[in-house]
């Protein structure tokens, strides 16, 4: 299973905590489905088409002391340049509507849920994200 993972930064004055928790909570309200935005190039290193690699089968979310986490699976991405619609049912928690998405790249996850610190542990996510400041492939 190949997983990507993405560590939260503050983002509108939030801390990383509670922006994970706003993605978990808007995950339970709409289908387990939510769309995470990052200003991260990092749908261009997703896409097979440019890469040849294979897809994340997880994108993984955690808080910057990597207490807290979720997972979800990738069902559509996009960049800046690749500029792909939204699948329909996928939006961003309301308090990011005022986001330029054409201008991010973003995941559409679905199956969203919260991982465990047990879950977090195993993935050893501190030595995973070394030299990497916000993502890494696992």
């Amino acid at each position: 299973m190949v997983k990507e993972v993405h560590k939260l930064a503050e983002s509108k004055g939030l801390s990383p905590e509670t922006v994970l928790d706003i993605h978990l909570l808007h995950a339970q309200a709409n289908g387990n489905k939510v769309l995470y935005t990052t200003d991260l190039h990092s749908a261009d290193k997703y896409s097979t088409e440019k890469s040849g690699k294979e897809t994340k089968d997880e994108i993984i979310l955690v808080t910057s002391k990597f207490e807290k986490g979720l997972k979800g699976i990738p069902v559509n991405y996009s960049n800046k340049d690749m500029k792909r619609p939204i699948p329909q049912g996928y939006i961003v928690p309301s308090i990011w509507n005022d986001e330029k998405i054409d201008e991010m790249s973003w995941f559409a996850l679905d199956n969203v849920e919260e991982l465990s610190k047990s879950d977090l542990e195993a993935l050893n996510i501190p030595e995973l994200l070394a030299g990497r400041p916000n993502r890494k492939q696992i």
